[in-house]
């Protein structure tokens, strides 16, 4: 796996997630919503003051859990209550490519939708790429 520099890593730290978003959806932001951002901080990464490089894991962790798994835990419930059977995984193959160079960041562990690379057309050649491929696409 590959290291995000210390560089690297405060420019993502710097874009404000939570603002953009509340601006996005065209929210206000009330005290009751920054309070629980300050619960979910300290869960994560004991508070606000240690956003950055020595928490990154911790960060990635809190964004990966928000913006993805949450959904897809509710989206799994909801459809394992109405009777579907559903198969989860969790990717965590680091291949030679990544959606990562997309986003404009080195590759840093499995990211978002690399499982795409191999489901979708892929042109890889070695044979480590290609057993992952044939696992992927068994299911």
């Amino acid at each position: 796996m590959s290291d995000v520099s210390s560089t690297e890593f405060e420019q993502f730290c710097q874009y404000d997630w939570f603002d953009s978003t509340y601006f996005i959806l065209e929210i206000d932001i009330t005290t009751k919503d920054v309070e629980n951002a300050h619960k979910i901080f300290e869960f994560y990464i004991d508070s606000v003051e240690n956003y950055g490089l020595d928490y990154k894991q911790n960060i990635y962790d809190m964004y990966t859990d928000s913006g993805f798994l949450y959904g897809t835990y509710r989206t799994i419930k909801y459809l394992v209550e109405h009777g579907s059977t559903v198969f989860q995984y969790v990717l965590t193959y680091e291949g030679e490519y990544s959606f990562s160079a997309l986003y404009g960041i080195p590759a840093n562990g499995v990211c978002h939708a690399d499982d795409l690379l191999y489901i979708w057309n892929p042109s890889f050649s070695g044979k480590t790429q290609l057993k992952m491929i044939f696992w992927i696409c068994s299911w």
